[in-house]
């Protein structure tokens, strides 16, 4: 018996593969409740608290057809990052900012899913470094500035007057002397 394989009859599978999921959010080694984070519009984080490790996975249980992801942070990453066996993206520090972090896969085929998934981080920055804190700090300087100058201002007009004092005790004497 013999058995022979067309190669021309066979079908590749052209079907993408399902969009990932995010299975595990970590905030400094923390474990969050990944279905919470997601009902939220964005994840925030602290300036001080910016250490995330995000977890990822496309839900499929064959061995063979497991899919290649891709990451991107976007507002830190310039480029897609291929995703190491544990199927994981971690970024130890972050600073403040928007970011938009996507994932998505490719399967053996080289078809990419549909449609990346999508999780916004925002990192809020120190109070010392927003618009008001600088608005305030402006602010103050302008109202010290203004207090100097007033003061300044103050101290000359005592001066002059000490001097118009002085000049017309002194024309006075003069004129006395003189009469």
């Amino acid at each position: 018996n013999f058995l022979t394989f067309n190669t021309n009859h066979f079908i590749s599978s052209r079907e993408a593969p399902s969009v990932p999921k995010f299975t595990a959010i970590r905030l400094a080694n923390k474990a969050l409740l990944v279905d919470s984070l997601l009902q939220l519009k964005k994840l925030s984080l602290g300036y001080n608290n910016s250490s995330v490790s995000i977890e990822f996975s496309g839900l499929n249980f064959l061995k063979e057809k497991q899919p290649v992801y891709y990451y991107k942070l976007q507002g830190l990453d310039k480029h897609w990052q291929l995703a190491d066996v544990n199927n994981a993206a971690i970024y130890n520090h972050l600073p403040p900012g928007n970011y938009l972090f996507l994932v998505e896969s490719r399967n053996q085929d080289g078809v990419f899913s549909q449609s990346p998934a999508q999780l916004q981080i925002e990192v809020t920055p120190p109070f010392w470094r927003t618009w008001w804190f600088y608005a305030l700090v402006t602010l103050a300087l302008v109202i010290l500035l203004y207090i100097f100058d007033k003061e300044r201002v103050a101290r000359l007009r005592s001066l002059q007057h000490v001097r118009s004092e002085i000049a017309g005790n002194l024309h006075e004497e003069i004129n006395i002397t003189l009469n």
